[in-house]
């Protein structure tokens, strides 16, 4: 071979092998000072995510997959229950359930707590970052991410009572990947995944006017009467 050309292809491979140790070297130190980052500073990141897309994957106490949307104070959550779709949407001011039966949107009322639907990361991280006996657990892996456990007492914006959560937290976005809730009744668990930010269109909050339904229209199409008189609760 030309001695012109070896020096050529071992020049050449000495770049890329230098290039490749450099880039290494960059990530290794990358992951490192995630790593180094404290759990505030990680649970701050959550507190500024209003557009994201996620899998809610819960286990426990009974299997059920959702997809949930949120931008702002919006939400859509989708799911489908023995093979028939389901969602409910807050288009910011009015709730609505899809009746796949029917093909309508049912107009519900809306929740006193707002935003009932997917995850108040906001509250979230506040609840977590206010609790003086949070307790870190360690670092784990979660759906191929890497996570920073913490265990606190949570309550959530439709119940009454805190109770015993124990939270991975993704290291990269600041948000609960994975959730582990201890009750009187029993535990619920529940992962995330599949997360996108800033990918969730107004387009998705967006119900057919012509496909609302209130509760009342639709007993009237079920012929229900609900003054009359042969009505007795006694």
């Amino acid at each position: 071979m030309n001695k012109k050309i070896l020096i050529l292809i071992l020049l050449i491979a000495l770049t890329v092998s230098l290039g490749c140790t450099q880039g290494t070297s960059q990530d290794n130190t990358k992951a490192k000072k995630l790593s180094a980052e404290t759990i505030q500073e990680i649970l701050e990141k959550g507190k500024s995510i209003d557009n994201i897309q996620y899998d809610v994957i819960m286990t426990t106490p009974f299997p059920l997959t959702l997809t949930v949307y949120q931008k702002k104070e919006k939400y859509k959550m989708e799911t489908s229950i023995l093979g028939q779709k389901s969602e409910l949407i807050f288009n910011g001011t009015h709730m609505y359930n899809y009746d796949p039966a029917k093909d309508v949107y049912l107009e519900m009322d809306v929740p006193d707590s707002g935003n009932a639907g997917g995850l108040d990361f906001l509250d979230f991280s506040e609840q977590a970052l206010n609790d003086i006996e949070m307790k870190e657990l360690g670092e784990e892996t979660v759906n191929d991410m890497k996570t920073k456990v913490i265990e606190f007492k949570y309550k959530a914006s439709n119940e009454d009572t805190a109770v015993k959560t124990k939270a991975w937290i993704s290291i990269k976005y600041g948000i609960p990947v994975k959730l582990l809730m201890t009750t009187e009744v029993g535990k619920a668990e529940m992962s995330l995944k599949n997360i996108k930010l800033n990918s969730v269109e107004d387009a998705v909050f967006v119900v057919p006017q012509d496909k609302i339904k209130t509760m009342e229209e639709l007993m009237q199409e079920y012929n229900f009467d609900f003054n009359s008189d042969d009505l007795n609760y006694n």
